[in-house]
């Protein structure tokens, strides 16, 4: 073996220690170019959460699309607010329009960063990976991919000016949105020595590496053999060692196109297909795809004439999924729909339509006329995004409201009777400017804490299981007991905002349902209280034999809030408790005089309480579960995670085994500092536009580190897939 190839099989060994650190693989579907064939049928077919895109910038610039109408723009917002997360970037068709890189701080350089920074005032809150460039070796003029008179390559350049004077300040003007993970490239053909050669190529990868601010390296894998893989990948690697890579596109596109002019009859095999689907062995393979592509073709037998191919590398998918472990890409998108499918196919013809995973112009309609899934690569796809579920945290965000986009609130529990996780939360309406009233219950289920099913909206007495509700309900708190679930909700009659945004008075209701009945079956029991005292957010636990009931409330005459406690021995009859003096909503303790939403769980030996200030979450611990100390605040601070950039609110807490899951509400667009403000500056939510108003839930794992509950709501973590306590 040469000594170059043992040096490149050891530093192979060190670098899979390496990328074996890098968050699991995610796969996601690509549009390239055409964003507004963005479909959300097929992508619940393909069950994927990421989606890629890179728009011509140049089409807006030389006016054949606006920035402010355009329909592939908008479906890229529609896909951020359902909480896909989005990788996103500019393609500049620089060679296409014969148009050489502007110098640095030219006027053509300055039109170019004024039209990305428009479409990023439109996609920015919603993107989670920006790539700088798309295929830059192929769509750039080769001049500019050379050293000028100064040494300085031009497209790295303004590869590194668009990041420094576009897509940082953009973030940094919006310190409300989460900047994303930022990408060189895409690079595609890296296995041929020609692309290997050009200063322009490796500048990108170099800058990939040195840059600080730079997540990784974007490639593209278009082969015409499997080998390809590795040798691209080697090369990025031996100039970029341990960052992260991401694959935006990836097929046999060369393989197929290598091929269609052999004839079908080639081989045995074939002469038996052409026989038994009654097609002419003497057809070229362009022929039968002018067939499929003119007239659509059944499933089975576009998988057929594949199968006789002996250079076909049957479930070619996993040959990739290996590499991209291998080689540590985090991310890789395919092609959901085929966007460019000749109906005459030649020799010379592209073969993009070979590759996606619906086939909607060269496969029979299934029943319904939905698109048939392409059957050389759809099962093969769903085990990918399936393994890369299972191998990362849960999905951020976890959840939105399917109608509404306003998920608050919500509070966790296990049902013994169908052995899922429940989550109950308050359903708002951001949609509407009534937002805050006629709210009803949503529900959503999981077998693990990681995939969750819409179950719908709860029916109280009958009633309701829709949208929108018939009455107003906050705040679920529920505990099962003796096969029953019992829910202690805020109720309001308001439906209108005649008395304020947020209705009148509230109480806290208590319901209760069958554990095999959790969405449609609850049934009134009693109201907690009379209507002198206000009140809102329960929380429910069980303490040595004895059931707890936190809320917050205010009576008719009193100047506060203040936190009321109740005790019962069997969920039905309930007596008020003494409430000790503490920490808990005393303002000369936490400094602040606002606290709502308190819930209370025992974990590790101690009572642990926590709060919702509106400035992030304050933590109490007590010995007891009477008299507590306040430890200090939690996930105030915005994370990293899609639509998990501004403070965390209202919470619920599952443990499983001995570790613990915090469930909390995050409103992304929400401006809590226009709230802050004095006088005339002061804007409240009721005042903010309604997308300011929307809310999705979050999970993320609570620790203990020197007797106090952290949180680090970037961490990834891994949960177990069907223990529980």
């Amino acid at each position: 073996m040469e000594l170059k190839n043992i040096a490149w099989l050891l530093c192979s060994c060190v670098l899979l220690l390496v990328y074996s650190q890098i968050q699991g693989q995610e796969y996601g579907a690509n549009f390239n170019h055409n964003p507004e064939i963005i479909d959300f049928h097929y992508l619940e077919r393909s069950k994927v959460e990421w989606i890629r895109t890179t728009p011509r910038i140049l089409d807006y610039i030389n006016g054949e699309l606006d920035v402010e109408t355009d329909p592939g723009l908008g479906k890229v917002v529609e896909a951020g607010e359902k909480g896909y997360k989005i990788a996103f970037g500019f393609r500049w068709d620089f060679k296409r329009e014969h148009m050489s890189i502007p110098e640095p701080g030219s006027c053509e350089e300055k039109l170019l960063f004024v039209f990305a920074t428009r479409i990023l005032e439109r996609v920015g809150p919603h993107t989670d990976i920006f790539k700088l460039g798309n295929e830059p070796n192929l769509e750039t003029l080769d001049a500019d991919m050379q050293p000028d008179e100064s040494g300085e390559i031009p497209l790295v350049v303004f590869t590194e000016r668009l990041l420094s004077e576009v897509v940082l300040p953009y973030y940094g003007r919006h310190p409300e949105l989460s900047q994303p993970d930022i990408y060189v490239g895409s690079l595609p053909a890296l296995f041929e020595t020609r692309q290997q050669a050009i200063p322009g190529v490796n500048g990108l990868i170099q800058l990939a590496q040195n840059d600080d601010r730079i997540t990784g390296l974007a490639l593209h894998l278009h082969i015409a053999d499997t080998s390809e893989i590795d040798r691209s990948f080697r090369y990025a690697r031996q100039l970029m060692p341990d960052k992260p890579i991401i694959v935006p596109e990836w097929s046999l596109h060369r393989m197929y196109r290598k091929h269609l002019s052999e004839t079908i009859g080639n081989n045995p095999a074939g002469v038996a297909f052409a026989r038994n689907y009654r097609r002419d062995p003497n057809w070229k393979l362009y022929d039968w795809f002018t067939e499929a592509n003119s007239n659509r073709i059944s499933s089975e037998e576009w998988l057929a004439l594949f199968r006789t191919r002996t250079w076909f590398p049957g479930h070619y998918m996993r040959i990739y999924a290996e590499k991209y472990r291998q080689y540590g890409v985090v991310l890789a998108t395919f092609p959901l729909l085929q966007q460019s499918c000749p109906r005459q196919v030649n020799a010379d013809s592209p073969a993009w339509f070979i590759n996606p995973l619906f086939c909607q112009h060269s496969l029979e309609l299934e029943e319904e006329s939905d698109y048939s899934p392409n059957p050389l690569v759809f099962d093969d796809f769903l085990k990918l995004v399936q393994n890369g579920k299972s191998r990362k945290s849960p999905p951020a965000p976890l959840f939105i409201d399917p109608n509404y986009h306003g998920s608050c609130d919500p509070e966790v529990v296990w049902n013994a009777s169908d052995q899922l996780w429940y989550i109950y939360y308050t359903a708002r309406r951001p949609a509407l400017e009534n937002t805050w009233l006629q709210t009803p219950i949503g529900v959503v289920t999981s077998p693990d804490l990681i995939q969750w099913t819409f179950r719908g909206y709860c029916r109280f007495d009958g009633e309701g299981g829709k949208k929108d509700a018939s009455a107003t309900y906050w705040a679920p708190a529920i505990v099962a007991h003796e096969g029953k679930l019992h829910l202690f909700a805020t109720f309001k009659e308001d439906t209108t905002t005649a008395l304020g945004p947020w209705g009148g008075p509230g109480r806290i209701v208590h319901y209760e349902t069958p554990l095999n009945d959790p969405v449609n079956g609850w049934k009134i029991v009693a109201n907690l209280h009379d209507t002198t005292l206000n009140t809102i957010d329960a929380t429910v636990y069980r303490q040595e034999g004895l059931f707890h009931l936190w809320f917050k409330g205010r009576k008719k005459s009193a100047k506060q809030d203040q936190l009321y406690h109740l005790t019962s021995k069997d969920l039905y009859h309930w007596e008020p408790a003494e409430l000790v003096p503490s920490d808990v909503f005393n303002s000369s303790a936490t400094g602040s005089d606002f606290e709502e939403a308190p819930y209370v769980f025992e974990w590790h030996g101690r009572h642990w309480l926590i709060t919702d200030p509106h400035l992030g979450l304050f933590v109490y611990s007590s010995d007891d579960g009477s008299k507590w100390n306040f430890q200090g605040t939690m996930l105030r601070e915005g994370g990293k995670r899609a639509l998990d950039n501004n403070m965390a609110r209202h919470c619920s807490v599952a443990l499983v085994g001995d570790r613990a899951f915090i469930f909390y509400h995050v409103e992304p667009w929400r401006r809590y500092d226009l709230e802050q403000k004095k006088g005339k500056e002061r804007v409240r939510i009721f005042q903010q536009p309604l997308k300011n108003r929307r809310s999705v839930l979050q999970i993320a794992e609570l620790k203990i580190v020197d007797g106090k509950l952290i949180c680090d709501r970037d961490q990834l973590i891994e949960l177990p897939t069907t223990e529980q306590n």
